[in-house]
């Protein structure tokens, strides 16, 4: 066991032998205890059960320490976040009010601690450590509650505290009036601690089915903030809902409302705002599923509904709680009750009631899919509109890795524990060789299958992303088929032939669906009656399938590799090859060449690879982007003859990156030439450094879904090749550029160049770059919790409010003969 781990369950144990001791043995066996979690000795039958229970937490907190400090990158160390939570329960008394404050509740408990540590501006200054001190303190919260609800010490503390209540209302009995106000008062702490523990437990995790076990993943850890449009424009979703009561959530079928609202709901509910500080403390989370559902519930019933236990609410508790102001409304799926043919205006008109009588102090966040409720509506009920958007590759990259680490925090043995987190280091460096791969996974629900599928598989990547894409659309079609009413939905077989079926219309047609032209052809494919029996089951289609999502000018797919492959599988089938040899040129098609030459047989395959490489021998000014795509369409398939490969291979080899450096004939191909040279360059030890020229020229043109490819071209940059990625910082976005790519390189040679708050904020993601130069007025602020950082300047002026600066920033104001005045 590592010293840091060792220490965080030494004083864990300390801390909860208070609680397991009875009082008179503290001052003599606190010590002991935690001797005792190390392998000594207790005596009596119940000091056993205490002395099992501490080494029971001492390990399992040892165990998650080691695991913590395992996930360090390779520029970070993560030893002072582990001691930093030792001090923390160190500085934090134990006693009565810890179990009175925070009631059993393991969020109340974390945020107990954080706010009662004297040290806590100390622990700010973590910089890009500080999530494992907040993942360490969130899992020392857990197993010490785990202990308080079975420790009798701690029940009656959480006793005392009722009775003392009750003793003063006693005092009150001649005031009826206020006696009744103070019994209401218990019956509402109790009810508000039964609703935070059970309906919390009911909404905490989701079930994962894995080959060996099932397994309970947090929705906490694995929530990614979503991006959102409101009124057209990008806004950060956090305070479109920290500065509005009433916002509408829409989004296809698994663009994440759910998960948002399920995230939010556990906010509320540990007493945080929207931006994480701790305030809302009379706020409770109603959370109403209309999936499947005929009506809204009376709001007193919410919690029963929730979760069985709950049933011995009073009705009055929610009901008085909405009706005060002093709950947020989460409403999920609303599309169902309000589309519901029977009772859908009666199910308007009671949530009219909630936001004009019942509810109307509270806040309400809605989900709904696009179109549900109409604008007018919203504007008079006062809704803003936030649009749910595809994932942001920086946001795909931060949902794999923490969905991979959740998995991993369920399994017991550090072995299996590092194969979780290695099979998603796996994912993600496949993710930068196989683009398409990364453009599909643009929402939650499909980054979400594609990392249960390869998890479970024994693929490797690249060279089995067709049979990964083909797995999980598979999937895709079983959900649509199961969450899709008769006669659109309920059959698997269904679901993949329509799929396709819109794929290829698309194809041959427009990429944006419209409905009364779809529905025409649809009649013949679906063989029922003309519209409008195929216009309903279009409706259908459009409302409940997870491929599809809305556009201002329609519908499309929810992304262009979706439906490409969709498309190819549907062309392949109908042993439409010519198409693929035909259009593997064009650049709109390309992508679909690509796919359908990973689903033909050996021969047909391999005729099309040698056709396309045949016409690049010939030459001519498309040759070299044809190359590339020939070798992504060679590298896909699962059956071309190892000859063709090797040729394949090869070909793009020679001729990518160009001899005089030129990309600009790439870059109507640009993905299939990052593909193909993160796939053939990076055998080598070194990657060249026109490798590195070439693959950031067409990055450029793709923008910002191609940093995990130049992530994993960065990885091999010569000192040369790193120069170039450094300088190609401000062609993308800065935060992610530097998480992603800079934080593989070494610092550059010189000062970094910092033009724009927005490169401030990414510095910490750059632990390693030790000077900078401002070249534009900046607060000194924005560089605090960095340690032992030069902030050189040619005039004071440019650095604002340079007083609140970290003691360990230094400012050097360079002349013009580089002369540096120390200015303290």
């Amino acid at each position: 066991m590592s010293e840091p781990a060792a220490a965080v369950a030494e004083t864990l144990v300390k801390t909860l032998a208070v609680y397991l001791i009875p009082q008179a043995w503290i001052a003599t066996l606190a010590a002991e205890a935690a001797a005792a979690a190390a392998g000594g000795t207790l005596r009596g039958s119940e000091e056993r059960r205490n002395r099992q229970e501490l080494e029971k937490v001492a390990d399992g907190i040892a165990r998650t320490s080691v695991t913590v400090l395992q996930l360090a990158g390779p520029n970070e160390d993560l030893t002072g976040a582990v001691y930093a939570v030792r001090d923390t329960l160190d500085a934090v008394p134990v006693g009565p009010e810890l179990i009175s404050e925070t009631g059993f509740s393991a969020d109340r408990l974390y945020h107990y601690y954080l706010e009662k540590d004297p040290g806590r501006t100390t622990k700010a200054m973590l910089g890009e450590t500080d999530w494992a001190y907040h993942r360490m303190l969130r899992e020392v919260s857990v197993r010490m509650i785990g202990v308080l609800q079975r420790s009798d010490a701690a029940q009656s503390i959480l006793i005392g505290t009722l009775a003392d209540q009750v003793r003063h209302i006693t005092e009150a009995l001649d005031y009826p009036l206020t006696l009744h106000r103070g019994i209401k008062q218990i019956d509402d702490a109790h009810s508000f601690l039964l609703y935070r523990d059970y309906a919390g437990r009911r909404l905490a995790s989701r079930q994962l089915r894995l080959n060996t076990r099932t397994v309970a993943i947090p929705v906490q850890a694995t929530y990614v903030e979503p991006r959102a449009l409101v009124n057209g424009v990008a806004a950060p979703l956090t305070e479109v809902l920290g500065t509005n009561r009433r916002v509408l959530i829409t989004g296809g079928p698994g663009s994440g409302k759910t998960m948002l609202l399920q995230h939010l709901f556990h906010r509320t509910l540990a007493h945080e705002r929207l931006d994480g500080t701790p305030s809302w403390n009379s706020i409770v989370p109603i959370y109403v599923d209309l999936k499947d559902r005929a009506g809204l519930p009376p709001l007193g019933d919410v919690p029963k509904e929730l979760y069985s236990p709950l049933v011995h609410i009073p009705g009055w508790w929610a009901q008085d709680r909405a009706y005060d102001g002093k709950a947020v409304i989460l409403l999920d799926g609303v599309e169902s009750a309000l589309a519901n043919t029977g009772r859908g205006p009666e199910n308007l008109a009671d949530l009219e009631d909630w936001l004009t009588t019942s509810a109307t102090k509270s806040a309400f966040v809605i989900a709904a899919r696009h179109g549900t409720v109409q604008q007018d509506w919203l504007s008079a009920h006062g809704f803003t509109v936030a649009e749910l958007q595809p994932l942001h590759i920086d946001d795909l990259h931060r949902l794999v890795a923490q969905w991979h680490g959740a998995v991993a925090d369920q399994f017991v043995t550090v072995d299996e524990r590092q194969a979780v987190l290695d099979r998603g280091e796996q994912l993600i460096t496949g993710l930068g060789k196989v683009s398409v791969l990364a453009e599909m996974m643009c929402t939650p629900l499909i980054a979400t299958l594609v990392c249960e599928e390869f998890l479970e598989s024994d693929l490797d990547l690249p060279q089995d992303w067709i049979d990964l894409v083909d797995s999980v659309l598979r999937k895709m079609a079983a959900r649509d088929a199961g969450n899709t009413p008769a006669p659109a939905g309920q059959s698997p077989k269904l679901a993949i032939d329509v799929h396709r079926w819109i794929a290829e219309w698309c194809l041959h047609n427009s990429a944006s669906m419209d409905p009364a032209l779809l529905s025409e052809t649809m009649a013949s494919f679906t063989k029922t009656d003309p519209p409008p029996g195929a216009a309903a089951f279009l409706d259908q289609v459009f409302a409940h399938y997870s491929i599809l999502r809305h556009t201002d000018d329609g519908m499309s797919f929810v992304s262009d590799a979706v439906r490409d492959h969709l498309a190819a599988r549907a062309l392949v089938d109908k042993k439409y090859v010519g198409f693929f040899r035909d259009e593997a040129q064009t650049p709109r098609h390309a992508k679909v060449a690509v796919a359908g030459a990973g689903r033909l047989n050996q021969d047909s395959a391999s005729q099309l690879i040698t056709t396309l490489l045949n016409e690049v021998d010939e030459g001519g000014p498309g040759a070299a982007a044809l190359a590339a795509v020939a070798c992504c369409a060679a590298q896909a398939s699962r059956t071309i003859k190892p000859a063709v490969l090797k040729r394949a291979v090869e070909t793009a080899r020679r001729l990518i990156p160009p001899a005089n450096g030129d990309c600009a004939g790439l870059l109507d191909v640009a993905t299939h030439v990052l593909d193909t040279l993160t796939s053939v360059h990076l055998d080598d030890e070194v990657c060249a450094d026109e490798v590195v020229a070439c693959a950031v020229a067409v990055a450029r043109h793709i923008g910002d879904p191609a940093l995990l490819a130049l992530k994993v071209i960065a990885a091999k940059a010569s000192p040369e090749g790193q120069e170039l990625l450094w300088g190609a910082w401000t062609s993308f976005g800065r935060q992610p550029y530097a998480r992603l790519v800079l934080s593989q390189l070494h610092a550059p040679p010189g000062p970094l160049a910092i033009h724009d708050s927005d490169e401030a904020e990414a510095l910490r993601y750059l632990p390693d770059v030790t000077t900078i130069e401002l070249t534009e007025p900046l607060p000194a602020v924005l560089f605090n919790g960095r340690t032992d950082l030069t902030i050189r300047v040619a005039r004071l002026d440019l650095i604002l409010d340079p007083q609140p600066r970290d003691p360990a920033i230094t400012i050097e104001l360079v002349g013009e003969n580089e002369g540096h005045h120390g200015v303290s």
